[in-house]
């Protein structure tokens, strides 16, 4: 392709990444349930405010992944689809992480945003998350958002941190782990329902989920997030965008001793009896006898 015809798409595609930026607090408000201010006394105001918001960034980071992806395979369209000597066809990882932000946008916007009944009395109560937790997934965050559309627009600012695994093991390695971490996330969201939410909080009538992947396990979703995390490690064989995405995952489930504290004063005993046949991301090799 031309020089002076690739400076005009990476021109275009630069302003769209940027429309895209601009779109997502648009699109919170736009999409929020009431144009009024919350009421900060209520939790339930606030939170609905915030579910609402949090689902609506989804769907701009989906669309700047999918400029990306489109770039992409127009600037650098060998190496997209037929890769390099190291590394698989971008393609693959391409396909990997459009199907991943395209099942968190349409399980976002088909879960009710309202009927928490986490109140303020409960929130304080409730224990908060370590600092450690926020820093270190904000950075990862930032850095993650510069190196996953340079792999794909600008692969040369991102080439030093190319990981030296033989293609053949990347691609097999990748495609299993982000097979497994796609299969878990989606049964992970139609065996929670309504009951799953983008904030650490209990609902209206919530329940406490048991049965299907979660019986022997109490936090399938986030072992999903951690096989896609490698999964996706491999596929795009950068070090780079690895390892903030694996970062940012990590951060995610440093959440789970706030969200175990929050569901234990909810459902008390039961929780209890559940979290002691359960293991937190894996199956326990022995369960424990309850009386």
């Amino acid at each position: 392709m031309h020089i002076t015809m690739k400076s005009k798409i990476t021109n275009i595609l630069a302003i769209i990444l940027v429309a895209l930026l601009v779109l997502a607090p648009t699109e919170a408000r736009r999409s929020s349930p009431s144009m009024t201010p919350p009421n900060k006394n209520n939790e339930q105001d606030v939170a609905v405010l915030e579910n609402t918001m949090m689902r609506s960034v989804d769907l701009p980071v989906f669309g700047i992944r999918v400029v990306c992806v489109v770039g992409g395979s127009l600037l650098h369209s060998h190496d997209f689809w037929k890769g390099t000597d190291l590394a698989p066809p971008k393609a693959f990882f391409a396909l990997h992480e459009l199907l991943y932000y395209g099942m968190r946008v349409a399980f976002a916007y088909r879960t009710p945003t309202s009927g928490s009944t986490f109140t303020a009395e409960k929130r304080k109560a409730a224990p908060k998350l370590p600092p450690w937790i926020v820093v270190v997934q904000s950075l990862s965050l930032l850095l993650n958002m510069f190196a996953n559309p340079a792999l794909f627009l600008a692969p040369h600012l991102v080439s030093f941190a190319a990981l030296p695994v033989i293609r053949t093991t990347a691609t097999t390695v990748g495609a299993s782990f982000a097979v497994l971490g796609l299969g878990l996330q989606l049964l992970s969201h139609l065996h929670l329902g309504e009951n799953w939410s983008t904030l650490i909080e209990t609902k209206k009538q919530h329940k406490l989920v048991m049965n299907g992947v979660y019986s022997r396990v109490r936090h399938p979703m986030y072992t999903a997030f951690l096989f896609n995390a490698v999964g996706g490690a491999f596929l795009c064989a950068n070090f780079l965008v690895g390892v903030s995405t694996l970062l940012v995952v990590l951060a995610t489930i440093g959440r789970i001793p706030t969200e175990e504290a929050m569901l234990k004063a909810e459902f008390g005993a039961e929780y209890e009896a559940y979290r002691a046949r359960s293991g937190a991301l894996l199956p326990r090799l022995r369960r424990t006898k309850m009386e």
